[in-house]
């Protein structure tokens, strides 16, 4: 009989929308061991029945990758339903799944045991496809991370990926227009923000519980601030929650130099770009209306504290950073 293949090593991506994710992903996947995938989530909705654009400029259900991801996925599980998949990630991942997948500890369901083993089989066969080692799984959602950590046939660690709230909420308040090769989906309308300071709060909170469950090895806290003007040091700290080596992109984010896009699926329109470097982003010091500013503080102002953020919009040292008492937010 063969032996059962090694767990499928996994770094997920949780946090808020917006905080800097589909950029850390695409650097990622620049490295020979690391496949950054995007948001694994919407693969077989967005790409496999909807059509939406892979990075690589081709519908994904038509994508040479994706393509390959997919007959692999089927050779392992030839029952594989792709609707009845989605129906299966509806139930175990939205943000309102949290009290199901918590009860899937003590208990699991015959529902998340397909759910799960059509999942694990999903990153056996994208690590078969790309002969990379690692796969990155942007797809934010602490409740994906939570299910994922219940998978026997994952190896898998979170990067707890926090950005300035209101940095956040100014980005949310942009409206676009749909534009499906350019990454756009729907149309996308501003955000309230109370609404963004209730959602970033929820999640950024979800994400610490999952990373208390696991390992301090295996679950790591990082600022968006701090991949922009520290990105060394930053790497030096996921270089171990990956036990990856991360110095050659280190020295290449340094330099300056452009990270191309490869098969990312869903995420940032800035996959579609044929290239990207780390840029930046703080117009909305700027430009965030002050009324705003009080009312997103006024609403999450305890959070930002403890991650570190200053009302006047500069950053310091998170609480459980500088010798403060542990809190909701220490993931270590």
């Amino acid at each position: 009989m063969a032996s059962p293949e090694p767990p499928v090593p996994v770094l997920y991506i949780a946090g808020s929308g917006r905080s800097g994710s589909t950029l850390v992903d695409v650097i990622l996947d620049n490295h020979p061991d690391v496949a950054g995938v995007g948001e694994l989530s919407n693969l077989v909705r967005g790409a496999y029945l909807d059509g939406r654009y892979c990075a690589c400029g081709r519908p994904g259900a038509t994508c040479p990758f994706w393509s390959e991801v997919r007959r692999e996925w089927t050779r392992r599980r030839s029952r594989l339903d792709l609707a009845a998949y989605v129906l299966l990630q509806r139930k175990f991942e939205r943000y309102a799944a949290w009290p199901r997948v918590v009860l899937e500890r003590a208990h699991r369901s015959a529902a998340f045991s397909r759910y799960a083993d059509w999942t694990v089989a999903l990153f056996q066969a994208i690590r078969q496809v790309s002969g990379k080692r690692m796969i990155v799984d942007s797809s934010k959602v602490p409740t994906r991370a939570a299910a994922l950590a219940l998978m026997p046939g994952l190896d898998l660690r979170v990067l707890h990926l926090v950005r300035d709230g209101r940095g956040v909420a100014y980005s949310l308040q942009r409206p676009y227009r749909k534009d499906i090769r350019a990454g756009l989906p729907r149309d996308v309308g501003p955000a309230p923000v109370w609404r963004t300071a209730v959602f970033w709060v929820l999640v950024n909170v979800q994400a610490a519980a999952v990373c208390r469950r696991l390992d301090a090895s295996r679950a790591l806290r990082v600022r968006y601030e701090d991949v922009m003007t520290d990105f060394p040091g930053v790497a030096s700290r996921l270089s171990r929650t990956m036990d990856v080596d991360l110095t050659d992109l280190s020295r290449r984010v340094v330099a300056g130099e452009e990270f191309r896009t490869g098969h990312t699926v869903e995420g940032n329109r800035l996959r579609m770009l044929p290239a990207v470097r780390i840029r930046p982003d703080v117009e909305w010091l700027g430009r965030f209306p002050p009324h705003d500013r009080r009312v997103f503080w006024f609403l999450a102002g305890w959070l930002l504290r403890a991650y570190g953020y200053r009302e006047d919009g500069s950053v310091g040292i998170p609480a459980d950073e500088s010798g403060g008492r542990r809190s909701v937010v220490d993931a270590r």
